[in-house]
């Protein structure tokens, strides 16, 4: 069977319909964004390497991922490890469906290949035993302990991945997840000199500093963009959607 042009009449399909699928968006119909050539295999976050797709549709996507590339490489263990990290489910993801098989199949393999993806953060300093600091990798969820200070994709702090599956929150924790989502957005897609100007246009009763933490939590990217930069912060249609 041929895997990857069934992915590819998928996602290419779903490009083609960008247009209706964001108005079916815009009224409430649930839609999730993917990227064609994942972001851990180095894909880039410009449009035309996403594709609008339904929850089935997408988790679909990911297991052919899983099945195009072959067992025991690298991009196949990352695309399992995705597979596996879109398993919750939630009134989000309610139309997601994983039948017998799939779920055998990701269930006998997914503790070799965490052990194979997690390896690297466990070897000299990078032992889960060294150092003080937990890293997340917002790329592809990874979390490892170091002491020295690591870069971009990876992020200070634990359970911030939440591009395919949702770590368990407070609600208080995931309404400021959704806040900080729609305040990056809104500032994203609009003509503000500064963020200083964002901030006083807003009609809410939180300062700049407030949400300048929101982001710095809830956005990793931000930190990436935003918090070891001295550049200004002006908007950037680019990052619309783009959180990690």
């Amino acid at each position: 069977m041929n895997y990857a042009r069934i992915y590819m009449s998928i996602v290419l399909r779903a490009q083609s319909e960008r247009a209706e699928r964001m108005l079916l968006k815009n009224m409430g119909y649930y839609f999730e964004r993917h990227h064609i050539i994942p972001r851990s295999l180095d894909g880039t976050d410009s449009w035309s390497n996403k594709a609008l797709l339904t929850g089935r549709e997408h988790f679909i996507c990911h297991w052919l991922l899983v099945k195009i590339y072959p067992q025991g490489t690298e991009a196949h263990n990352k695309m399992m490890y995705a597979l596996w990290r879109m398993q919750s489910v939630g009134k989000d993801h309610a139309d997601r469906y994983v039948n017998a098989h799939v779920y055998e199949y990701y269930r006998t393999e997914i503790k070799n290949v965490i052990s194979q993806m997690t390896s690297k953060c466990q070897t000299g300093k990078g032992n889960s035993q060294y150092g003080t600091i937990w890293y997340t990798n917002a790329h592809n969820g990874v979390e490892c302990k170091a002491k020295e200070t690591l870069e971009y994709p990876w992020v200070k702090g634990r359970g911030l991945f939440t591009g395919e599956s949702t770590p368990i929150y407070t609600k208080q924790q995931l309404r400021n997840m959704k806040l900080a989502k729609e305040l990056w957005d809104l500032f994203h897609s609009g003509n503000f000199a500064s963020f200083s100007e964002f901030a006083r246009t807003l009609n809410k009763p939180i300062k700049r500093t407030g949400i300048l933490a929101l982001f710095k939590k809830y956005v990793p990217i931000s930190r990436h963009l935003w918090i070891s930069s001295t550049k200004p912060k002006v908007p950037q249609r680019r990052y619309i959607g783009v959180y990690y």
